[in-house]
């Protein structure tokens, strides 16, 4: 799969770490902001990230819920009617998206967690429509792979999924207990590459990834994408990852 075509978490986000149609740090004083989707199913809310966790609820098909993240396991952090609570991912989907299972008329906004490029197609090759600023809202429509279909200034665009979460301050991240999927955007190396100490060929060379390794990148800069390595701050190419 190349997961550089559809989260480049959380989130994350991600439709999570599972394949779902529908469906990060930043300023601390940002007003948080609200992610919502919908159900295309009756779906039951529990009070755990688990099957056998109590149902506390049945959340009816065509339902408004607002996200606050999601597990490695597929489940939503979720609020309905004003309970707190986990609901499976198969049954919850962007709201907006005339072709989805649910299409009530709202949307579902995610947010930037540092300067991301919007582009025209769902590919770091294509041309970049305009960047999204830090905490700055987008309306998402749709998830393939790791890129999120968005409605941006009237026209459709694509953003790296890695670079959207849930809410603004980092809202993705969950507070009952469960840890959100931040593994999804990870990304794979497609051959040998260096990892650089800046982003330039020219910088000193921190080591050497073998192909098929997968990597955390927590930035970008021009063409390069900025990676955890071994604990430490690296560059590589981008060409060489997907």
């Amino acid at each position: 799969m190349d997961k550089r075509q559809l989260v480049r978490r959380t989130l994350v986000g991600m439709g999570g770490a599972i394949l779902v149609s529908g469906a990060i740090a930043v300023p601390a004083l940002a007003v948080a902001g609200t992610t919502t989707m919908a159900t295309t199913a009756p779906l039951r809310l529990r009070s755990g990230a688990s099957m056998g966790a109590s149902v506390e609820t049945v959340i009816p098909a065509g339902t408004s819920v607002q996200v606050y993240g999601m597990t490695a396991a597929g489940w939503y952090d979720v609020e309905y009617d004003g309970q707190r609570g986990y609901s499976w991912y198969k049954y919850l989907d962007f709201e907006g998206d005339a072709d989805g299972d649910v299409n009530n008329g709202k949307i579902t906004d995610m947010y930037a967690t540092q300067p991301l490029r919007v582009r025209s197609q769902p590919s770091t090759g294509s041309d970049i429509l305009g960047v999204l600023q830090t905490d700055e809202a987008v309306a998402v429509t749709a998830k393939h792979d790791n890129w999120f279909t968005v409605n941006y200034n009237g026209q459709t665009g694509y953003c790296y999924g890695g670079y959207l979460g849930f809410g603004q301050s980092g809202a993705d991240q969950t507070s009952t207990g469960a840890t959100t999927d931040n593994t999804m955007n990870d990304l794979t190396t497609t051959d040998q590459v260096n990892v650089r100490a800046q982003p330039s060929t020219g910088s000193a060379i921190l080591g050497t990834l073998g192909k098929g390794e997968s990597v955390r990148v927590t930035g970008t800069s021009g063409d390069w994408d900025q990676i955890d390595y071994g604990g430490a701050t690296g560059y590589v190419y981008s060409a060489y990852l997907e």
